[in-house]
């Protein structure tokens, strides 16, 4: 039962959200889906999802950027990325277990999410390959670290690899990342 009142009151507090005016350097922090032409995706005039950003009753600032398309090559492509800034490491992680239990709810039949072992990131993290009719379908990533929660989730391209992963993350995350955490 805990999971269901979790997973309502994260409905409630992001309907109770106000909006905000995104900054370009904000913009700068979240992964768009340029970052995945070296995998053979085809993006023209990139980016072109859309960018968000909430100031949440609890005085937490959430940033987004969501890609819901088509690859040049027809491809299905999904991508949601998410940078939460809490006001303390004690809000942060109750951010982090929300968004976890609710990605885990959120799972349509025939779908499951199996854990990548090997790769850590900031004080928590978890990588799951997403599976739908047990084939390979994409990918939910989030890590913890003080007071800032990432949250990645892709479809129609997937990491199984946890190796592969860390050079992606390494590469495109990474520096984002990095960044957020300077200004700390």
């Amino acid at each position: 039962m805990r999971n269901h009142i979790g997973f309502i009151l994260v409905i409630l507090q992001l309907l109770s959200c106000s909006g905000l005016e995104i900054s370009e350097d904000e913009k700068q922090l979240l992964l768009s889906e340029k970052a995945f032409t070296d995998y053979g995706f085809t993006f023209p005039d990139a980016p072109q999802g859309k960018y968000s950003k909430y100031q949440l009753p609890d005085g937490a600032i959430e940033i987004r950027y969501s890609y819901k398309g088509y690859a040049l090559d027809s491809s299905y492509f999904y991508l949601s990325n998410t940078i939460t800034t809490d006001r303390n490491a004690g809000d942060a992680e109750e951010t982090y277990v929300t968004k976890e239990e609710s990605i885990n709810l959120s799972t349509v039949i025939n779908s499951k999410l199996i854990p990548l072992e090997g790769f850590h990131f900031g004080e928590e993290s978890v990588l799951y390959l997403w599976l739908t009719d047990n084939e390979p379908v994409g990918n939910y990533f989030q890590f913890r670290y003080k007071n800032i929660t990432y949250q990645l989730l892709l479809q129609g391209f997937y990491f199984s690899d946890p190796e592969d992963w860390t050079q992606f993350f390494n590469k495109s995350i990474a520096p984002f990342v990095n960044t957020i955490l300077q200004q700390e």
